[in-house]
C-alpha cells in the first residue's frame, strides 16, 4: 500500500501538482494504525492509502487539502472516541506538503535567453530552453536544461504548466511572440514576461485585445519585461528578468 502511495506522489508531482503525505506520527492508547503508517492527500481531496479511516481521517482529508492551498506543513493531535463518545486513544499525524520543483520555461535562445539560463540555473529552477530555429539549442550549451527544439506549437503541448512555472518569451520575432502570449495566458503560470521594449508591449497587447484575451490578464502581463537597471547587455537584461522573478517568487511565499 505505501509503495502505491509513494508512486501517486511521484506521478501528481510530475504532473504539477502538489500534495499532501499524512503520516501517523505518534498514538496512545487504542488506536487502528501504528506509527510511521502513511497515506497521500491531493488538492481534490482523493486519497492513496490510510491512516485509519473514520471520522479523523476524514478530518485528516480536510486539513490536508487547506494546507495544500497554504503551502504549510504541521503537526495534529486527533483523539479516537468510541461508539459512545469515550476516547479510546490519541493519534497525532504529521501533514507534509510537497510541491513540484519550481520550472522556468525560456522561449528564444538567443543572447538574452542564454544569459538568464546561466543565472537561473544557480536559483534551481527546472530550466526548459525552447526554441523553433535550428541549431541554437545543444546539451553542450544548455547541459543543466531539459532542451525542446521545433515548433513552439508542438514544444507547448509536452509541457506541464502549474502554478510555480514561470515564463520568459523573448523569441525570435514580433509575430512569434504575440503567438506565444496569445496560447500562454491561459496556461496555468506564476509569472510570465515578454521581452521587448514599451512601443512593441503596447503593440501586441492591443493585437490581443482584438483577439478576445481579456484585459486583466493583459494588466498581469510582465511586458516590458524585468526590474530596470539601466544596463543593455544581455547579461544585464538577464539579471534584470531574474530579479524580477525572484521578486514574483518570494511574494508568494
Amino acid at each position: 500500500m505505501e509503495s502505491k502511495s509513494l508512486m501517486v506522489m511521484q506521478e501528481e508531482l510530475k504532473k504539477g501538482h502538489a500534495i499532501c503525505q499524512v503520516t501517523v506520527a505518534k498514538t496512545e492508547g487504542t488506536t487502528p494504525r501504528m506509527a510511521g503508517t502513511m497515506m497521500v492527500v491531493k488538492k481534490d481531496g482523493t486519497i492513496s492509502g490510510t491512516v485509519g479511516g473514520g471520522s479523523v481521517e476524514y478530518e485528516a482529508i480536510k486539513h490536508a487539502q487547506e494546507l495544500i492551498a497554504q503551502n504549510r506543513c504541521e503537526l495534529k493531535e486527533y483523539e479516537i472516541k468510541t461508539d459512545k463518545g469515550m476516547v479510546s486513544g490519541k493519534v497525532c499525524l504529521f501533514f507534509k506538503i510537497f510541491k513540484p520543483r519550481e520550472q522556468l520555461l525560456i522561449f528564444g535562445a538567443g543572447h538574452v535567453g542564454y544569459q538568464l539560463y546561466l543565472l537561473a540555473e544557480m536559483l534551481h529552477f527546472t530550466i526548459v530552453m525552447l526554441d523553433d530555429r535550428d541549431g541554437f539549442l545543444s546539451e553542450e550549451r544548455y547541459p543543466h536544461a531539459k532542451i525542446m527544439a521545433g515548433a513552439f506549437t508542438e514544444s507547448m503541448e509536452k509541457i506541464s504548466f502549474h502554478e510555480d512555472t514561470y515564463v520568459v518569451v523573448a523569441s525570435s520575432s514580433h509575430k512569434s511572440d504575440e503567438e506565444l502570449l496569445y496560447a500562454l495566458v491561459n496556461k496555468p503560470h506564476a509569472y510570465l514576461g515578454m521581452l521587448g521594449s514599451q512601443k512593441k508591449a503596447e503593440r501586441i497587447k492591443s493585437n490581443l485585445l482584438k483577439r478576445g484575451i481579456k484585459a486583466s490578464q493583459l494588466d498581469a502581463l510582465y511586458a516590458p519585461i524585468g526590474i530596470p537597471l539601466g544596463g543593455r547587455q544581455p547579461e544585464e537584461v538577464g539579471l534584470s528578468i531574474l530579479a524580477q522573478i525572484v521578486k514574483v517568487r518570494n511574494e508568494k511565499l
